[in-house]
């Protein structure tokens, strides 16, 4: 049962994360394509006007459709499991929600511009459209930013929620294999600044012993070595000058030694496998 509570709050860090990347993507997309539009027309952030089409193609319909069907959807489901109870809810499960709720909205305004611009070029009347329309382009601009705000809360709440994550194993884990994926685009400090979150007594150095110490325990000897070298190639950059720092150094060293025996072990076994191979031929 643990194991499972822990896998989904690995799965709603990866999600939220990745899905933030993928707004903010979204999002930087539609304001340079609205910066554009305004050079064009010397138009005013505020008398902004775009015409259907124009609309339309400030933001990619599919992206949308993509980030709340492979992301938000199935996250939203996850923080419910985790931060929901008959007696209360976590504010960062309010924000995923209200994220997807209006991330859904987006997505069916914007649906509503891309038919009217088929639509308006069309001879005949086109009443039945353009109410639709008018509240669609009202609409777009408000939810683009709406949703950023939500993020951008979500994102803070999120941070003050990793340090009670400390000690689970499959997020320590995983944050250390993604540290050059998702995780170094979600944090200007990357790993470390994750790790600064997570353990803000000890700092980074902290997250690299606990991710070494999960690896090795586990006999993952090539990735503990990795974790373990990586923090104190931390300490030596940014020096903390306290007991826990030598503590966990010395267990840095200590583990770091006995890597090289087992690795060494296990090298010398392969060879002896090798040798009669050898000899026969």
């Amino acid at each position: 049962m643990a194991q499972v509570v822990e896998h989904k709050i690995w799965k709603i860090i990866e999600l939220f994360y990745r899905s933030f990347l993928e707004y903010r993507r979204t999002y930087d997309q539609y304001k340079q394509h609205c910066a554009a539009l305004r050079a064009r027309g010397g138009a005013a952030r505020e008398t902004l006007r775009p015409a259907p089409a124009e609309m339309a193609d400030l933001i990619d319909f599919q992206k949308l459709e993509e980030l709340r069907d492979r992301h938000l959807f199935v996250l939203k489901d996850y923080c419910h499991d985790i931060f929901r109870n008959p007696n209360q809810t976590d504010p960062f499960d309010r924000y995923v929600s209200a994220i997807f709720h209006e991330v859904s909205i987006l997505k069916e305004e914007h649906y509503t511009v891309k038919r009217y611009a088929q639509y308006s070029a069309r001879p005949g009347p086109q009443d039945e459209f353009h109410a639709a329309m008018e509240a669609a382009l009202s609409q777009i601009p408000h939810k683009m930013e709406h949703i950023r705000l939500l993020y951008d809360a979500a994102r803070e709440r999120l941070q003050t929620l990793l340090p009670g994550f400390r000690g689970q194993k499959i997020l320590t884990r995983s944050l250390f294999l993604n540290r050059d994926g998702f995780v170094a685009q979600s944090h200007p400090r990357g790993i470390e600044g994750f790790y600064e979150l997570m353990y803000p007594e000890h700092g980074p150095l902290a997250g690299f012993v606990e991710a070494g110490e999960s690896f090795f325990e586990s006999a993952f000897h090539l990735q503990a070595k990795e974790a373990f070298e990586l923090g104190r190639a931390y300490q030596r950059a940014a020096p903390r000058d306290t007991a826990a720092a030598t503590r966990f150094i010395a267990l840095i060293e200590e583990r770091l030694a006995a890597i090289e025996q087992a690795l060494a072990a296990a090298r010398e076994r392969e060879e002896t496998l090798r040798a009669p191979r050898r000899t026969s031929q």
